[in-house]
């Protein structure tokens, strides 16, 4: 990114009442009533919450109405208005929108028309969504902070209109909700982003930084047991193609130095018939505190109909299906140990040696991600809420080795939709330190301050430094190598290169953050926000600035042929200073 210091305005026409294009608080987690929602958790004012946001409309309502009831003077005002918002049913908005955003030196602009919908369609039955068509450029991800993923949900096409040098593409933005809310349960389905809790902020689960997914939600609330199953389609990624394969997946051309010509996609191709399955055993095991068991399965290109069965084990499930899929387990706790105080805590697995864990060796393979919190809503109620995070992705976490690397086919079984992780937006082998305070200010103006720290190393450095494993989502700590062997059986020197694949988890130890070069990030910044109705129109005002320190810059560079044995290496680059900018004027009528 571009370093030096500039003065960027960035002014957006947009719809929704209270944000940014596509916003609609039962198809978006982004919508800003999930962070009162936080607090009023936090406050005790209600004290359960759905597995998944966005909350179907009918529920956020229930939750609105308790905090009218026992929320204090302010907070019942302002869950009010909520409701006096979300009321106007049957409404169509039209919307139109403009912004950039800019690392101070260079920008990237956006600009998008479109409408909202929220219909009741039957009792308890509602059709929420936002659909736009947008002008935008593909550049906008550089200009985010480190780990921070792009919101605006844009589908990817190849229109496109040149004008001043730049490419401008014309793409569908599309947010949809169906849903029905019983008595004791619920059904959503829909085209969106969702979070999974009780940490939703780039939950390690599902993140709503994640791209959006086709799915449907089921919910069933039983008093002090609840139980939450989904199914999402997602799109396998083509990561990696070499020069040239027979159909067995044979090396066909080499370098000078007879290893393969291996190529790291930018673009990778996209594939259906990727399928995300994901349950919650949840207890409320004392009024102060929630406990619950969930499981996932990724699997592809078929639908495996064990998952389907309500009321499974899924490791088991995948067990009667041959192991063939990637499975994962977890646990959260949700605690209150005192009023105004919330500590959410997440713990994610994929794979782990349990023999050395029972024998209390925690030195050994851990592929997981953890979160937890401390927050805190004091009085008074100028001080919305403060909170301390941490959040780690152990090595090769959200990984998955095919059985091949060097054969360009789709990976199935990895944690990735559209060529992005489901879970959160650190890379493996990382860690990450928030802390945040959410001010109210006089006439309504939200102001949020933040401090974050980040580090991040290859795990595979100095272990199994060579070929493809560059510390990212494709490298999944496999060892191996290539080996020759005479295929014609002429007798003459080899002439045949094989990939000798080795143990698909190749990991023996932990190495979390252990390495000589670990890459550290520092992050301060302010978010600022003021909303006012003018007339008919709904306006709304936004600016965020991030700066950002990168101390020791790791990446991986492919040095075959120039070192022994080749392969590839980590190296570290020039610290790095960014100043991030994006500043928002949204207006609904």
């Amino acid at each position: 990114m571009k370093r030096s210091v500039t003065i960027v305005i960035f002014v957006a026409l947009a719809a929704t009442l209270f944000g940014g294009p596509g916003i609609n608080p039962a198809a978006d987690p982004h919508h800003p009533i999930y962070d009162d929602f936080d607090r009023w958790l936090a406050q005790g004012v209600i004290t359960e919450e759905p597995a998944f946001r966005p909350y179907p409309q009918d529920v956020i309502e229930r939750l609105l109405r308790q905090v009218e009831r026992r929320g204090s003077r302010s907070e019942a005002a302002r869950a009010g208005r909520y409701l006096e918002a979300l009321s106007a049913r049957d409404a169509a908005d039209i919307w139109a929108y403009g912004g950039v955003h800019s690392d101070t030196e260079d920008v990237a602009v956006r600009a998008g028309a479109g409408f909202d919908l929220n219909f009741e369609l039957f009792e308890r039955f509602d059709l929420n969504g936002t659909w736009g068509a947008f002008a935008t450029e593909e550049a906008t991800e550089e200009f985010l902070p480190t780990s921070k993923r792009d919101t605006l949900d844009i589908l990817d096409d190849n229109a496109k209109i040149s004008a001043g040098g730049r490419d401008i593409y014309t793409l569908m933005a599309v947010e949809s909700a169906v849903s029905y809310v019983g008595e004791k349960g619920y059904v959503q389905a829909g085209i969106m982003r969702r979070s999974f809790g009780p940490l939703h902020e780039d939950s390690p689960v599902v993140s709503d930084d994640a791209n959006q997914a086709g799915g449907v939600v089921v919910g069933f609330d039983f008093g002090k047991i609840d139980y939450t199953a989904s199914l999402f389609s997602l799109s396998a990624t083509q990561s990696f193609a070499t020069a040239a394969t027979d159909e067995r997946g044979t090396l066909l051309d080499f370098n000078d130095d007879q290893t393969p010509d291996l190529l790291a996609l930018e673009n990778a191709e996209l594939v259906p018939g990727k399928l995300m399955y994901l349950q919650r055993f949840g207890v409320q095991l004392f009024p102060w505190a929630h406990f619950s068991f969930f499981e996932a399965a990724i699997t592809g290109p078929r639908v495996e109909m064990a998952y389907l069965v309500p009321f499974k084990l899924m490791w088991h499930a995948q067990g009667t299906a041959a192991y063939a899929d990637n499975s994962f387990m977890g646990l959260t706790l949700d605690l209150r140990p005192a009023p105004r105080w919330r500590i959410p805590m997440v713990a994610y697995v994929d794979d782990a040696n349990f023999n050395d864990i029972a024998a209390l060796s925690l030195d050994t393979k851990i592929k997981a991600a953890a979160s937890g919190a401390i927050q805190f809503a004091p009085e008074p109620e100028a001080i919305d809420m403060l909170s301390l995070q941490y959040d780690a992705v152990l090595p090769y976490m959200y990984t998955h080795a095919s059985q091949n690397p060097y054969v360009p086919e789709p990976n199935y079984l990895d944690y990735l939709h559209q060529d992005q992780n489901l879970g959160s937006g650190l890379l493996p082998n990382s860690d990450r330190l928030t802390a945040r305070a959410n001010l109210r200010l006089p006439g309504e103006v939200t102001l949020g301050l933040f401090g974050a720290v980040l580090r991040h190393a290859n795990a595979s450095e100095g272990v199994i430094d060579q070929y493809i494993n560059d510390g990212g989502y494709t490298d999944a700590g496999r060892g191996g190598e290539f080996e020759y062997f005479d295929a014609d059986g002429d007798g003459d020197d080899p002439d045949e290169l094989i990939w000798n694949g080795g143990r698909l988890t190749f990991q023996e130890d932990l190495r979390f953050l252990t390495q000589e070069n670990i890459e550290q990030t520092y992050q301060a910044g302010f978010e600022v926000g003021l909303e006012r109705r003018v007339g008919s129109i709904d306006a709304a005002l936004a600016a965020s600035y991030t700066f950002e320190r990168v101390t020791n810059p790791i990446s991986y560079v492919w040095t075959a042929g120039q070192t022994d044995g080749g392969g590839g290496r980590t190296v570290t680059g020039e610290d790095q200073t960014n100043h991030l900018i994006e500043i928002h004027v949204t207006l609904r009528y």
